[in-house]
């Protein structure tokens, strides 16, 4: 009643301290609402019917509540003492996880998936409570084994790195959250580094080989198909640019001159976001022969490359062998010496570093006996 002293405690399950606070709406004039008490106290001062919503809030999370006081005139002849309708009872549920961070360590680009880790979620309420499934950016969630949680009951899921993730540190709070104010949550973290860029095994080109011509064309950023007029580059010519930043998407190689019956010249290519488009160990289903390997119109790099030559089997082709150089990106020519390639299946490039392949040089010779 207006002018008649008002007093109304409210209350929360859930652990201690918990405070309260207007989330919405207005008290009566006169009213206030106690933080740490919930006690809602005060001499109103005007008629009416006020509508509003309390938020209650613990370590475990927070819930809101929807109430109304109804403040009657001094001449209307009630007493005072008008309460809350209804009764407020605001839970908060709390739950627990059986580990509050998780590390995966660090690994190195191109990595092999860490082991799955499984959490444990507990209600270690007085309550029911239905869990939200957690999503992450990074991470792979799997499935709540349930959702719906009684009392003293768990769920479990996994968690794992994302695979391919490049170079950086992942660090990031996993959050659990559900109906009641029912929240938890847990510190991920997983770092990869660097691949180191180093050179594989390299082969000088003995003096007792017979260089054999090949063609090639390919797919170069901001210019397109390359040669433009659609005709082939011959070797000792490369393919792509050097300095000028830009990357080859794609390419296709065949062989000239006079090639021995059922040889093959076979490559694989390691595009960004793809990985090897292809069995990096086994050639048998690798373009050949002037079919195009690669992209078109998604601006994605080479990154890497091997070639092969192989009979029609896929076996290596005896007595000959296939030479490659590249430029990379922040590399520069590879092998770095310039009287050395790579040959017959070794890895030209990088992977897991992000680089791309700007300019690529193959031939093709056949052993001659000393």
């Amino acid at each position: 009643m207006v002018g008649t002293a008002y007093s109304k405690s409210l209350t929360a399950t859930g652990d201690s301290p918990i405070t309260w606070r207007i989330d919405s709406g207005d008290l009566p004039n006169g009213l206030t609402l106690e933080e740490n008490t919930g006690c809602i106290s005060g001499m109103p001062t005007v008629a009416g019917s006020f509508n509003f919503t309390v938020k209650a809030e613990n370590s475990a999370g927070d819930d809101t509540k929807a109430l109304s006081i109804n403040i009657s005139s001094a001449s209307s002849g009630h007493d005072g003492g008008d309460s809350p309708t209804p009764d407020p009872e605001v839970p908060i549920t709390p739950i627990a996880t059986t580990s509050n961070a998780i590390s995966f360590g660090s690994l190195t680009a191109g990595y092999t998936t860490p082991p799955i880790q499984t959490v444990t979620v507990k209600n270690t309420g007085d309550q029911s409570v239905t869990l939200t499934q957690p999503t992450s950016e990074h991470y792979v969630i799997g499935a709540l084994s349930h959702n719906r949680l009684n009392k003293d009951e768990t769920v479990t899921f996994t968690i794992q790195p994302k695979p391919g993730l490049v170079a950086g540190s992942y660090n990031e709070s996993l959050s659990i959250a559900g109906t009641h104010g029912a929240s938890a949550s847990i510190a991920l973290s997983f770092t990869v580094t660097e691949a180191p860029v180093t050179e594989a095994p390299v082969t000088e080109v003995p003096v007792t080989e017979v260089p054999v011509t090949v063609a090639y064309r390919g797919h170069i950023q901001n210019i397109g198909d390359y040669p433009l007029d659609g005709s082939w580059v011959n070797s000792p010519e490369p393919i792509g640019t050097v300095g000028q930043s830009k990357r080859i998407e794609g390419f296709e190689i065949r062989l000239e001159d006079t090639v021995p019956a059922g040889m093959e010249l076979r490559y694989n290519v390691h595009v960004e976001n793809k990985g090897w488009l292809y069995d990096e160990n086994n050639c048998t289903d690798w373009p050949k022969d002037g079919t195009y390997a690669g992209t078109r119109g998604e601006s994605l790099r080479i990154e890497a490359v091997k070639l092969v030559l192989t009979d029609k089997d896929g076996q290596p082709y005896p007595g000959y062998s296939v030479y490659y150089r590249g430029h990379i990106q922040n590399v520069g020519d590879l092998p770095t010496e310039s009287a050395t390639w790579y040959t017959d299946g070794e890895k030209l490039g990088t992977v897991g570093s992000a680089l791309r392949l700007e300019a690529l040089l193959v031939r093709w010779s056949k052993m001659r006996p000393i």
